[in-house]
């Protein structure tokens, strides 16, 4: 090493004291370098590797995130499908309501429905001119009531306890319901009505409601 050939002891006589201690820090520095290179090699070394593990870890991060994004994507592709599909069956149904209605808008069966209570639900153009009008009552405040809130005593009495029937035993009934007088442009007419009711039955098969109709099978004009 550079101190095993280097006499202090002269480096003393001829440089005094400073010389020596300016020596000293030289050889201490030299050996602090020769310690402290592979220390600093070390250092580097871990943190390259350091480095190098958070660039993985990075990657399996973003692959994972990729992977998730690709599924979200693929369930959003489905939905909008499905919600297409649902759309194209709205419009199909849409087009195929407003085809009855025009249809219904001519017909003479009074049709009409009722929800699980046995309260008016719907009815159509003809059950609207047949027994509403006649009767004064505006269609609009029919909904969600009773026959008894609506139709005389006797009348009421006898669609309430079919009715009933019908929600007891979820089997459809016809019956002969009796004549009405009707006054049209051309003349007057009996008419005689027979009515057939059914029960609305969801996939449960817990009753939901009645579907009636009101054909008039038989007429005769009087005056």
């Amino acid at each position: 090493m550079i101190w095993k050939n280097f006499d202090i002891t002269g480096l003393y006589k001829s440089q005094g004291f400073r010389g020596a201690v300016l020596f000293s820090v030289l050889v201490l520095a030299y050996i602090a370098g020769n310690h402290a290179q592979p220390m600093y090699k070390t250092y580097l070394d871990n943190e390259a590797a350091s480095q190098a593990q958070q660039r993985t870890d990075c990657y399996w991060v973003n692959a994972q995130l990729r992977q998730d994004y690709d599924k979200l994507a693929a369930k959003y592709d489905l939905v909008i499908s499905e919600m297409k599909v649902m759309q194209q069956e709205i419009a199909d149904l849409t087009a195929e309501i407003r085809m009855n209605r025009r249809a219904d808008d001519q017909s003479k069966v009074k049709r009409w429905e009722l929800d699980k209570d046995l309260k008016v639900y719907w009815f159509n153009p003809a059950f609207r001119r047949g027994v509403w009008q006649p009767a004064g009552i505006n269609p609009f405040e029919t909904y969600g009531k009773t026959w008894h809130e609506l139709l005389p005593k006797e009348v009421a009495d006898n669609a309430r306890r079919t009715d009933l029937g019908v929600k007891r035993t979820l089997q459809p009934i016809s019956y002969d319901d009796g004549v009405t007088i009707e006054k049209r442009a051309d003349g007057t007419y009996r008419v005689w009505w027979r009515v057939i009711k059914e029960p609305l039955i969801d996939d449960y098969g817990e009753f939901q409601g009645i579907r009636g109709e009101a054909h008039n099978y038989r007429e005769e004009k009087i005056e």
